[in-house]
């Protein structure tokens, strides 16, 4: 069993984004009106979802574990939100994407990836 796999198997993770990142979100980006694309990467239980109900939000969450991303689409919470999920390590969804992005999200996921995959995703 992976160590993700075995994380969110005892429902660990947090639920809630950071306050830095409340903070900057509600200061730079919730007044916006027209589409706005957010990529979470390494999204573990979705908190990046929390910090909207608009629906012009959408968001893209991406993640290795496929026990976090099952815990996200069958959560209540999310159902009226505009999101996709992608079982991914990162670095590899991002060099199969050719989406662009407002805003990119990264909660501590940039440490565990090697540096030379790291490095070619960029």
């Amino acid at each position: 069993m992976n160590k993700w796999k075995k994380f969110y198997e005892n429902n660990n993770g947090n639920n809630f984004p950071n306050s830095i990142l409340i903070s900057f979100f509600y200061n730079e980006f919730i007044k916006i009106k027209k589409k706005f694309y957010v990529l979470d990467l390494g999204c573990g239980l979705g908190s990046s979802l929390r910090l909207t109900n608009k629906k012009n939000f959408i968001f893209d969450l991406v993640d290795i574990s496929e026990k976090a991303l099952k815990i996200i689409n069958s959560n209540k919470d999310f159902k009226n939100k505009n999101f996709q999920t992608f079982n991914k390590n990162f670095c590899e969804f991002l060099e199969s994407s050719k989406k662009k992005y407002d805003l990119i999200i990264d909660s501590a996921s940039l440490q565990h990836q090697h540096k030379k995959d790291f490095i070619k995703s960029f």
